[in-house]
């Protein structure tokens, strides 16, 4: 069996490695958007303090509260929510690229698995059924000494190219259906 190249293009955003990386890393920029957008606001802090003398058993306790104005400084806070965004954007574009890159190859591996079970079963079926009819006709023909050895000697390398050939249309089946599986793995059940 060939897995259909739609169903195997609408895993690759969970099931690509490569792309699954890209998507946390468009992630992790939006959550920077957040980070620069908070650091506008205001922040306030508090902390005390305590000193303790014993010689002459003065005690001080300091109470301090601490409070940012970033009004005064706009610019440069929108300037980083910006480069933020920006990174954001570039993050998500080149997860998309390499989400239709993947595609393609998915697409390609598909086709290729397609084409080579397709081709198998061609060598399996009609073709290797002609091959084997004309073999027999050229053998019974040989028997009653009315065609040479070398046309029954043709007849079975023709049978046996179709047999390799069949097995190198599996094979390539194969190699294309492993291919596909790197690009978009299945889920292991561990």
């Amino acid at each position: 069996p060939v897995p259909l190249a739609a169903a195997e293009v609408a895993r690759i955003p969970f099931a690509n490695p490569r792309v699954r990386a890209m998507r946390e890393m468009a992630g992790a920029a939006d959550a920077e958007i957040r980070i620069a957008d908070r650091e506008r606001l205001p922040s306030f802090s508090a902390g005390i303090e305590t000193r303790g003398y014993s010689q002459d058993g003065y005690r001080g306790t300091t109470l301090g509260l601490k409070m940012t104005v970033p009004w005064f400084n706009r610019d440069n806070y929108q300037a980083k929510v910006d480069a933020a965004k920006l990174r954001s954007d570039a993050a998500v574009a080149d997860t998309e690229a390499a989400r239709r890159e993947v595609a393609g190859q998915v697409i390609s591996a598909a086709t290729e698995a397609a084409n080579a079970a397709a081709q198998a079963r061609a060598y399996g079926g009609e073709i290797r059924k002609k091959a084997t009819e004309a073999n027999e006709s050229v053998q019974a023909s040989w028997i009653n000494s009315k065609a040479p050895l070398t046309d029954l000697l043709d007849t079975r390398r023709l049978l046996f190219s179709v047999d390799l050939e069949q097995r190198r249309q599996v094979a390539m089946q194969l190699a294309a259906t492993e291919k596909l599986n790197l690009l978009v793995p299945k889920r292991s059940s561990k």
